[in-house]
């Protein structure tokens, strides 16, 4: 499915929160895309995907500038990017990661707050993307060039 719209996936949990334990970013230059990938342990949590026109650090407010001419916003919920113990699931480098790809230029880590993992994006320009269950407990977006 392509589209500019907004898009949201509901949950495929029964109790507690996903964990995510990975996200690949990466460049498909032959096909013609970039592709952003997340890895949930457990269930898959509800996802929602908008183009926003700022992005916001979750509980501080703080705005967040990002390299490229559109953000994509992603929400998880319920999810977390830590354990019980409060230890982090997934390694992803504080601030904003600039990737270097043509079509997904940096994204960042905006939230992880009461069972909702928020992570932003930008891209080259607000054009159509597909996002897509690949299956459980994965999720993916990709955009074309």
């Amino acid at each position: 499915m392509w589209s500019t719209a907004d898009y949201s996936l509901p949950a495929v949990i029964t109790a507690g929160s996903a964990k995510l334990t990975q996200m690949r970013v990466g460049a498909h230059p032959s096909e013609g895309y970039d592709r952003i990938a997340f890895v949930f342990q457990g269930m898959a949590p509800a996802v929602t995907v908008r183009y926003v026109d700022q992005v916001v650090q979750d509980a501080s407010g703080k705005v967040i500038t990002l390299p490229g001419g559109a953000n994509l916003q992603i929400v998880f919920n319920p999810a977390a990017a830590h354990n019980d113990a409060g230890q982090r699931t997934i390694t992803i480098p504080s601030g904003v990661q600039n990737t270097g790809y043509p079509g997904i230029k940096s994204y960042v880590l905006n939230g992880d707050f009461e069972a909702v993992q928020a992570i932003a994006h930008s891209i080259r320009e607000s054009v159509i993307c597909s996002q897509r269950t690949i299956g459980a407990g994965t999720c993916g977006a990709a955009r074309p060039r």
